[in-house]
């Protein structure tokens, strides 16, 4: 799943009203887990955990995806829509608590 910021919160899109969308539509708590590139001195490896709360929009999800992409693939990159795909979702989540292991915590 790819995942950006946009201001203070982390936002995500989705096509289909997919399970996941349907869940934080009925409770928006949410927790991340994203692996970290780094490791400490030790070798133990860095990973963020977010707690947080979501809120979901529909509308915009290829606007969302189209940015994304950029990130991921590449900067010349466009996100590969079907032909009349539907506006989808946009879900972005307010961080309440962040965990794990990294220089994040402290």
């Amino acid at each position: 799943m790819w995942v950006g910021l946009d201001g203070d919160d982390i936002v995500m899109a989705h096509i289909p009203r997919n399970a996941k969308v349907r869940n934080l539509q009925r409770d928006p708590r949410i927790v991340l887990s994203i692996q970290a590139d780094g490791k400490n001195p030790i070798g133990m490896q860095e990973y963020l955990v977010v707690h947080g709360t979501a809120t979901v929009t529909e509308g915009g999800a290829a606007d969302v995806l189209n940015r994304l992409v950029k990130v991921y693939a590449s900067p010349d990159a466009e996100f590969p829509l079907p032909p009349g795909a539907p506006p989808g979702f946009v879900v972005h989540i307010s961080p309440d608590r962040l965990g794990g292991f990294g220089p994040w915590v402290s």
